[in-house]
């Protein structure tokens, strides 16, 4: 249970690194945009022409690697995050099964024994009752015999 609550801890550390990952590429993508614009604008007031320097596509890719940067980060915590997620729940399902063997075992000893105290009991009832009657085996089963023959003729 000691692996599980860490693992938990763990899990709610990834999802925060998640939602900040996803919040800075936000934010840096509305930067980029932003800067973009103000580029356009000094350009402009400057009269520089918009081919000098770095060019537009220069500056776009330099974006999009950044952007496709932190999305790998992102898809990176997602996937650590599902394969903790999925080991916390093996081991809590392993904990289960190794308690319910437990209990499995547990019943099946106390059935066992019932059952040979079940055994014990039938033995010292007949023995009992034959000593008490003092009839040896044979004689019980003569009994027996003559008993079903009489209650046949009754009906």
């Amino acid at each position: 249970m000691k692996q599980v609550r860490s693992i938990r801890a763990l899990l709610k550390r990834q999802e925060t690194e998640v939602v900040e990952l996803n919040r800075k590429l936000n934010n840096n993508q509305r930067v980029t945009a932003r800067l973009f614009e103000e580029n356009k604008i000094l350009r402009d007031k400057a009269g520089v022409p918009a081919d000098w320097g770095l060019s537009e596509e220069a500056v776009d890719l330099q974006q999009r690697l950044q952007v496709a940067k932190l999305q790998a980060q992102v898809l990176h915590s997602e996937q650590v995050l599902h394969a903790r997620w999925l080991w916390m729940r093996v081991a809590l399902l392993s904990n289960i099964m190794y308690w319910l063997l437990q209990v499995i075992r547990h019943l099946e000893a106390e059935r066992v024994r019932l059952l040979d105290e079940l055994r014990q009991g039938a033995v010292e009832s007949s023995e009992a009752g034959l000593r008490f009657m003092g009839l040896s085996v044979d004689q019980t089963n003569l009994l027996q015999q003559y008993a079903v023959r009489f209650i046949r003729r009754s009906f």
